[in-house]
């Protein structure tokens, strides 16, 4: 709900929708007789100067009986406009609640991979330490020292990706929600 209210483009729809209804009652009013009032004074007078003033006042009801159609495809027209407009700000919302739920999803896959990277981090780092030691003392070569550092450097690059992506998912979480400022930040 707070990323429908922060999206501007889903206020936009909604606002297209809501001009819509009021334009399907602007439609289906035309199927009412129109009513007009009227008024005036009137002086009314001659050369001489005998001046004889009057009111005026008018009523008249106004029904079209034949309009070619018009009434009635102008009233489709405007529902036909109003179910888009609604469906716009439906399918709006259905991809607002898409996007949260693949950032959800990356969220927590980014934070699975790098808790489970964590550990093959510690794991790479006792490998290397190991293979140090055993070619320190010389029962080790040095190409299982490097590939055991090569590892664990491999090891520690997937886990700051991973980091990233899970900072990358937020910041996208936030920004979808309409929490996204400096402040947060």
């Amino acid at each position: 709900a707070r990323a429908w209210r922060s999206s501007s483009e889903v206020q936009e729809l909604e606002q297209r929708a809501n001009a819509a209804h009021a334009g399907l009652a602007v439609a289906r009013a035309t199927n009412l007789p129109e009513v007009r009032l009227s008024g005036a004074y009137v002086d009314r007078g001659r050369l001489k100067g005998d001046f004889a003033a009057e009111w005026q006042l008018g009523m008249g009801l106004l029904y079209p009986v034949y309009t070619g159609g018009g009434r009635a495809n102008a009233a489709q027209r405007a529902t036909a406009d109003e179910r888009a407009a609604a469906q716009q700000v439906r399918v709006a919302r259905l991809n607002i609640e898409q996007g949260i739920d693949r950032t959800l999803a990356a969220l927590r896959e980014a934070h699975a991979r790098a808790a489970a990277l964590d550990g093959a981090v510690a794991q790479s780092a006792e490998v290397a330490r190991i293979e140090r030691l055993s070619l320190d003392v010389g029962s080790g070569t040095q190409s299982e020292y490097l590939d055991a550092e090569a590892i664990l450097l491999r090891a520690r690059a997937s886990l700051l990706e991973a980091q990233h992506a899970e900072i990358i998912a937020r910041v996208e979480l936030a920004r979808l929600v309409g929490d996204l400022s400096r402040d947060w930040l």
